[in-house]
């Protein structure tokens, strides 16, 4: 939902509780980060989430910007 807010702490407390979920095993193929990359994004955007600086960089990334 729009307006929806989190502090740096509830986001750090998260990612600590998705990290020991996954036993701090996190490396991934760069093709499946990319894919959950711009599924999260996509996500973002159509649910409103998603901040100035992300709608901003809606254009394509090209070799320098990858």
């Amino acid at each position: 939902p729009a307006g929806v807010k989190f502090t740096l702490r509830r986001i750090n407390e998260l990612e600590l509780a998705m990290l020991g979920c996954l036993k701090f095993s996190v490396k991934v193929p760069a093709s499946e980060y990319a894919k959950y990359y711009f599924l999260l994004r996509s996500m973002m955007i159509r649910s409103g989430l998603a901040g100035d600086d992300l709608m901003k960089s809606m254009a394509p990334l090209d070799v320098e910007g990858a």
